[in-house]
């Protein structure tokens, strides 16, 4: 990367499909919302940035502690 990723993007914060949309809370909770019902279910605490795969089979993310290799600019 020729910039520092010192912080996510918007397709880091927020995945929006037809159904249900994944998006960070500002406790930094990834919290996935049902857009059919409305219902709201936790994923993942402490989280930095994710991702969702296309198909919605996978989501990872990157825990928001820092290590102690961590740059705050290139953050693991």
């Amino acid at each position: 990367m020729p910039e520092p990723h010192a912080t996510p993007g918007y397709g880091e914060v927020m995945a929006v499909f037809d159904d249900e949309l994944f998006a960070l809370t500002t406790d930094d909770a990834l919290v996935n919302l049902s857009l059919l019902d409305g219902s709201i279910k936790t994923e993942a605490t402490n989280v930095r940035e994710f991702d969702v795969s296309h198909d919605r089979r996978w989501v990872v993310w990157q825990d928001a502690a820092q290590t102690e290799t961590d740059l705050p600019e290139w953050p693991e």
